[in-house]
Order: structure tokens, then C-alpha cells, then sequence
């Protein structure tokens, strides 16, 4: 026997890693558009976490990860992907079907994020697309603009640091 107690995986990752941030950031966010979609009669199959499937979409965005199969397998074999699903496992379906119920809340919460982004100064809209509503859906479809966003958060990370410092 290797381990006494079953290791926690947020230890096999560095604390300034990518998922973390997220994490903390996805705290942060108004979810309530999201929790809205579920019944509050307990009737019907439990769902994941909004919570959680919101912040396993973004970090799979992030790294320019689009296909729920992809995520799936990820989800099993990724460290980093197991921390931010908390361990477990949705399937493909479960993935399509969040992103797609919750594509409006999806959009708001990316333009919303987008505009806090810019409001720090960490981003100006004319970067990245003319209009808000474009910057949803270059997220959703390319991978360039994904890497724009590791930046963004990245930038917002080192922000949030030095300002901790001060």
C-alpha cells in the first residue's frame, strides 16, 4: 500500500495552476440563471453542480477543449480536469445537454466577465471583437481567442496577486 489515505489531487498541482484560478473565479460569478433551470421539488435524477459544470466548461475553453468527448475522457485522465469536476465524472451528454440549456447564461456570463475584464483594465473590447456578443462566440469556436483568454485570466491572476502584495 502506497498512501495511508487516499491522496487529495489538489496537491499533484502547483497552487498558481490555471484550475485554481477558476475555481476561485467561478465563486465569484452570479449563477443563479443556471441554478434556475432545475426543479427545487427534489423530483427527477440529481444533477451535477452548476457550479461545477460551469467552471469544467470554462477550463476546458481555456485550453481550447470544445468537444463533451473530449472533456469526458478528460475528466478521467487529467488531474487538473479531475480537480475542477471535483472528481467526477459527467458524460458526454450531460456536458452537450448543460451547454446547450444554458447557452443564454453562458453568453451573459461571458459578456459580463468580459466587461468586469475590461473595467480592470486588463482588456479592451477592440482586441479580441468588435462587439461583446461577437466575443461569446469567437470563445465558443476558436481556439486562438481561447488562448486570449488564458491571457486574460492569467493577467487577472498576476493582478490579484500584486494587489494581495501591496
Amino acid at each position: 500500500q502506497l498512501f495511508l489515505m487516499p491522496p487529495a489531487l489538489q496537491d499533484w498541482l502547483p497552487l498558481d495552476d490555471l484550475a485554481f484560478f477558476l475555481l476561485d473565479a467561478v465563486d465569484q460569478f452570479d449563477l443563479a440563471p443556471f441554478h434556475a433551470a432545475y426543479r427545487a421539488d427534489g423530483v427527477g435524477q440529481a444533477a451535477f453542480q452548476p457550479h461545477m459544470m460551469v467552471a469544467l466548461l470554462l477550463y476546458a475553453y481555456c485550453l481550447g477543449v470544445r468537444s463533451s468527448r473530449q472533456i469526458e475522457r478528460l475528466c478521467q485522465r487529467d488531474v487538473a480536469f479531475r480537480v475542477v469536476a471535483g472528481n467526477l465524472r459527467p458524460d458526454h451528454a450531460t456536458i452537450a445537454r448543460f451547454r446547450q440549456r444554458h447557452e443564454a447564461a453562458f453568453t451573459d456570463l461571458f459578456t459580463a466577465g468580459g466587461r468586469h475584464i475590461g473595467s480592470l483594465g486588463l482588456l479592451s473590447w477592440s482586441l479580441v471583437a468588435p462587439q461583446p456578443a461577437d466575443w461569446v462566440t469567437l470563445i465558443a469556436r476558436s481556439a486562438a481567442v481561447s488562448v486570449v483568454l488564458v491571457a486574460v485570466f492569467n493577467l487577472a491572476a498576476v493582478r490579484r496577486a500584486r494587489t494581495a502584495c501591496e
